[in-house]
């Protein structure tokens, strides 16, 4: 697994599969998506093209991240998976 220090709560199987899916599919994952929606976590992967470089955990508590947030959320995590890239 990713990190084995990430405790979730009696959810983790549930936790660890959407983890699972956002590594494979590159995609978003948990609150406030489609994949996983009840979630207390966002998942965000840190890929470029077809490869990944790390994953984003955030813990959200069924807060919704605000849309200039979300747009400061995912600039940084492009560049982030930018400067991986570029190692």
């Amino acid at each position: 697994m990713i990190n084995e220090s990430i405790s979730f709560d009696e959810n983790t199987d549930f936790e660890e599969d959407l983890i699972d899916y956002c590594i494979k599919n590159k995609v978003r994952t948990g609150f406030n998506t489609e994949i996983g929606s009840k979630s207390k976590y966002i998942y965000i992967p840190l890929s470029i093209n077809t490869k990944i470089y790390g994953l984003i955990i955030i813990e959200v508590n069924n807060e919704p991240i605000d849309s200039f947030d979300n747009s400061l959320l995912l600039s940084i995590t492009g560049e982030c998976a930018l400067a991986l890239e570029s190692l």
